[in-house]
């Protein structure tokens, strides 16, 4: 069977408990599936590309620019105005371009000014309705200016693109499902973006409260990475790492007192593995919850279950 790649929902029935407290089983799922769906339907998402990475002030970026369905990768067919616009690391607009609604061609190129402060600067695209209804999708892509000759290499990676992507610099840390659940493994992504935005390499170590090394890291060529280790209740984890031949210090997320976690256990040709885990008051409680399935906007899978508990997905 060949894989279908597939967008998962999970819902905790103690956030539905006013709506849907008087169904049950199937008619819940039911209800979530429509409200699945209609959540995508209509969001777009902003691709955008640029002949390189860098760049010297008086000349020219040349770009295209995507508005696709989220549900699907196909094209927006709504018809919508598209800014994009040359920003510095303070949010000040520099240059601004406008896509009509009825533009089918959305492809244009920016002059950088000859007397332009040399540095960091940012490619920003938005609708107003992702303005307005989803202001964390608006897409960011980070360039450099310079007005000589850089030794910053070219690179067409495109850090908006990954899901991870996050527009300042530094390290970070996403724990699998966005929630750490304590008692059991969880997986975490490391994330390393130096002051000028491009990756960097960073090794680091886990420790808890007890001086006890829980886990280590090093980033890869594209400043990411990642590593497993098992949370306690009443215990805070710390990572000692070092940047550049610099140390740093920084705080892991705490374990939410009520949080849920989807996360992936098996990942084989045929099948997939979740597991629904769920943070300690939660588990005391053991409610329902419910697992929706999207493939290219259709409900492909849905599932229920109480507690935390594995699920696998032909």
């Amino acid at each position: 069977m060949k894989k279908v790649q597939l967008l998962f929902a999970i819902f905790v029935f103690t956030v539905l408990r006013t709506s849907l407290m008087a169904q049950a089983g199937n008619e819940v799922l039911d209800a979530l599936a429509a409200k699945a769906i209609a959540s995508t339907e209509d969001k777009a998402k902003i691709y955008v590309f640029s002949d390189k990475s860098t760049y010297l002030a008086g000349t020219t970026i040349f770009l295209k620019v995507f508005l696709l369905q989220e549900s699907s990768n196909l094209l927006f067919t709504q018809p919508e105005s598209l800014y994009l616009e040359l920003v510095d690391e303070k949010g000040t607009i520099k240059l601004k371009i406008v896509f009509e609604a009825n533009d089918k061609e959305r492809e244009g190129t920016v002059f950088i000014p000859v007397n332009i402060e040399p540095g960091m600067y940012y490619l920003r695209a938005y609708t107003e309705d992702i303005v307005r209804r989803f202001p964390s999708d608006i897409f960011y892509k980070p360039i450099f200016i310079s007005i000589g000759k850089t030794n910053v290499a070219s690179s067409a990676t495109c850090f908006a693109f990954h899901p991870l992507q996050q527009k300042m610099p530094g390290t970070r840390f996403y724990p699998e499902g966005n929630n750490f659940v304590n008692s059991v493994d969880n997986k975490v992504i490391v994330q390393s973006i130096a002051p000028n935005g491009t990756p960097q390499l960073t090794s680091g170590i886990i420790k808890d409260t007890r001086d006890s090394i829980v886990a280590v890291f090093k980033t890869n060529e594209n400043g990411l990475a990642s590593f497993s280790f098992i949370p306690h209740k009443g215990r805070k984890y710390k990572c000692i790492m070092s940047v550049e031949g610099r140390t740093e210090e920084q705080m892991l997320p705490e374990t939410p007192s009520i949080a849920y976690q989807l996360a992936l256990q098996k990942n084989e040709r045929d099948a997939l593995q979740f597991r629904i885990g769920l943070s300690d008051q939660l588990y005391n409680e053991s409610p329902p919850s419910y697992l929706i399935g999207l493939s290219a906007g259709k409900i492909c899978f849905a599932a229920n279950g109480k507690g935390m508990y594995l699920v696998q997905v032909p």
